[in-house]
């Protein structure tokens, strides 16, 4: 498994002048977490790896578009699979100019299984129009109670969440929404819309792979190693 972060620009038509709309996603990274309920994940006493290879290859069977608008349907998402690649469209790092890695979104055939997380699989099927990858393993996470220490915070003084009861991912979408509906917005209220911008991303990134790194690797046959910072390798 790659784990990665950061912007993602694509071009599937080059060099020839189409028409264009513009779109944009508020929050984009907190609200996939908020979907997947990751929040639990980061801030659990224990994590553990439970498998549900059955129950997975059911879930992808079943995937569609119009499905995925379900939002009870994220938290079942939260899996990592074991995948034999058939010409299924997944993130792969690799060599694309010869000289440094990078992550393209390529049609990929592997003869060894590759590890891959469930949304990456998700959007594969919808990419692919219904195919669903090989699973030969998968296992989901499971939080366990709360880590101790967890209390109130403030972001920038103005707005409070208590970790024990709140989800960070959604304060931080619901008052960001709040301050853009808000017309001359007093000089702290732009403050805050602007921490927000980067407050939402560091712990939207993902799982924390050292967290869920260390309890991956005692599920039966998976090892784990971080062999660069912030990109994890299984």
């Amino acid at each position: 498994m790659q784990s990665y972060l950061g912007g993602r620009a694509e071009c599937h038509i080059r060099k020839c002048e189409v028409p264009v709309v513009p779109v944009d996603f508020m929050s984009q990274y907190t609200s996939v977490n908020e979907l997947l309920g990751n929040w639990p994940i980061l801030t659990a006493a224990d994590i553990s790896f439970q498998d549900a290879t059955k129950s997975v290859r059911k879930l992808l069977k079943g995937i569609t578009l119009d499905r995925c608008f379900d939002r009870r349907l994220w938290s079942r998402f939260k899996f990592f699979a074991l995948v034999r690649p058939n010409d299924d469209i997944l993130p792969v790092r690799t060599l694309y100019n010869g000289v440094t890695q990078n992550i393209g979104i390529n049609h990929l055939t592997s003869d060894e299984p590759i590890w891959f997380a469930g949304p990456d699989l998700i959007a594969a099927i919808l990419l692919s129009g219904g195919k669903v990858p090989h699973i030969e393993k998968a296992y989901c996470l499971v939080s366990r109670g709360k880590q101790d220490g967890l209390g109130t915070t403030n972001l920038r003084s103005l707005v409070e969440v208590d970790a024990n009861k709140d989800s960070l991912f959604k304060h931080v979408i619901e008052q960001r929404a709040d301050a853009e509906q808000i017309v001359g917005l007093r000089q702290e209220h732009r403050a805050l819309d602007r921490f927000h911008l980067l407050d939402r991303g560091a712990p939207a990134g993902g799982v924390d792979n050292r967290q869920v790194g260390s309890q991956f690797a005692r599920a039966p046959g998976v090892t784990f190693n971080q062999t660069v910072p912030g990109h994890a390798h299984v």
